[in-house]
């Protein structure tokens, strides 16, 4: 195992030693992690524990309980702390008179302790003020966490934050704010080198769509989420995609300080995961796949939140045809059961390729072929019938790109095409790549369809 990099190597404190002990029995135990990823929560649980039990020490020691209350905000509020993590911190005041002095000594203290503190102080006016017209800021106290407070306090944060965000303002900021995110990331789960934190498919998907189920839905745990059957069963699927991504952030932050899982760092930790003693590069494909697949999970949960919301207040369909109806921009299939009629399957995305402005299956439909994947047997296969239907996808006059990833995220490509399964996710080490194979692949359908379509200079066909 490589020397751990986290620490600078000057003189180190008892907390120091305490963190490099927790990162280095935390590597020792990876290869277990990674097969039961939940496992990492209890490394979390460590870091927030024992930040907390010094704020708590010092807040008292110092009298600050007495006039300041104070909220674990972000990752420290979720009890999620990676070693590179932020100790994200709310103060708020409960006394006219306040001990200025003592909390500039406080926040100091944390950082000697090598922490690195984010923090604001409010008063509960501040609060409403602020959190009004600030998103970031009204969610963070949203999904506040007490540390030292009690419920009055409590209750009147929450009734300082009654009414802000309707729940379609929430959403449509949130929507907007998610665009802009996955759009740094070029839109895509699929990038060789992803940051862990914020591209498309990891951590923050997740805590966005959290974010909506609980401002929209009231739903507020992970009990909650499920006992509203949100995925139709498959919501525990969901949380072992989140928790396989936080132990490889937790690995990579050990690694490197950052979240961004680079080329070296796949090679680091999948030594660690121990999945494959004679070649380190099966060992790194095996992982990034198994990454890709957790990441395709995680952006279909959000994907579904996002657009579940978006149907409540949808007006009747407009239009049916064999099943299949459409609305908008959405197309779906109702009362009609897929086992009697597989021609659906390829019907659906057909539809979408005549169609400029449908370009989104609705929820329903979306679970219903992907609980079906089964009826896409050999039988299917050799079928002329769909053989033909397929060759009519690809010949559809739009959206042929993205139908094609549809239908890869729903499984449907896969399970057609067995063959396909095998470069979903895979990587290409080389210079001239950024995305895995099945992502490329898409890019290109999409750059040679705009070259033929658009007859651009300088690429004609």
């Amino acid at each position: 195992m490589k020397d751990l990099k986290f620490l600078p190597k000057e003189i180190m404190n008892l907390n120091e030693k305490k963190i490099i002990s927790l990162n280095k029995d935390y590597i020792k135990e990876f290869s277990k992690v990674y097969l039961n990823p939940s496992k990492v929560d209890k490394f979390l649980r460590k870091n927030s524990d024992r930040i907390e039990n010094d704020i708590k020490t010092k807040f008292k020691k110092l009298q600050l309980h007495k006039d300041f209350a104070i909220y674990a905000n972000g990752g420290f509020g979720r009890k999620e702390m990676f070693p590179s993590s932020d100790v994200d911190l709310s103060l708020i005041e409960i006394n006219k008179v306040k001990n200025y002095e003592n909390l500039e000594n406080f926040i100091s203290f944390m950082w000697d302790r090598g922490y690195k503190v984010g923090h604001s102080v409010r008063s509960i006016s501040d609060i409403k003020k602020i959190s009004k017209k600030d998103l970031k800021e009204f969610t963070s106290y949203l999904t506040r966490r007490a540390i030292i407070s009690n419920e009055s306090i409590d209750k009147k944060i929450t009734k300082a934050l009654s009414g802000l965000w309707t729940r379609n303002n929430f959403y449509n900021h949130k929507f907007i704010e998610q665009q802009r995110r996955h759009s740094e990331f070029h839109s895509s789960a699929y990038n060789l080198e992803p940051d862990l934190k914020e591209s498309p498919g990891t951590l923050r998907d997740f805590q966005s769509a959290l974010w909506i189920l609980q401002h929209c839905y009231n739903l507020d745990t992970f009990d909650s989420i499920n006992e509203a059957n949100v995925l139709d069963g498959e919501f525990n699927k969901t949380l072992k995609a989140y928790n396989f991504i936080k132990s490889l952030r937790f690995a990579t932050n050990i690694a490197t300080e950052k979240n961004r899982l680079s080329f070296e760092a796949q090679v680091e930790i999948s030594t660690y995961a121990k999945l494959n003693k004679k070649s380190s590069k099966l060992s790194v494909e095996k992982m990034m796949k198994d990454f890709y697949e957790n990441a395709s999970i995680l952006s279909y949960f959000n994907e579904i939140i996002y657009e579940r919301f978006n149907e409540k207040t949808e007006s009747i369909f407009s239009k049916k045809i064999y099943g299949i109806y459409k609305n908008k921009n959405k197309i779906g299939i109702r009362n009609c059961d897929l086992k009697q009629n597989r021609d659906l399957i390829f019907d659906i995305f057909i539809e979408i390729g005549k169609s400029k402005n449908i370009n989104v299956i609705d929820t329903q439909t979306k679970s219903q072929i992907k609980k079906n994947i089964n009826l896409i047997d050999k039988k299917f296969r050799r079928d002329n019938f769909h053989s033909k239907q397929f060759l009519e996808i690809l010949r559809s006059k739009y959206n042929l790109s993205s139908i094609l990833k549809t239908m890869k995220t729903l499984g449907v490509l896969q399970a057609y095409i067995p063959e396909f399964a095998e470069v979903v996710g895979q990587m290409q080490f080389d210079l001239f790549h950024i995305y895995t194979v099945d992502e490329h692949t898409f890019k290109v359908v999409r750059n040679m369809r705009q070259m033929k379509l658009f007859q651009q200079k300088g690429f004609e066909l």
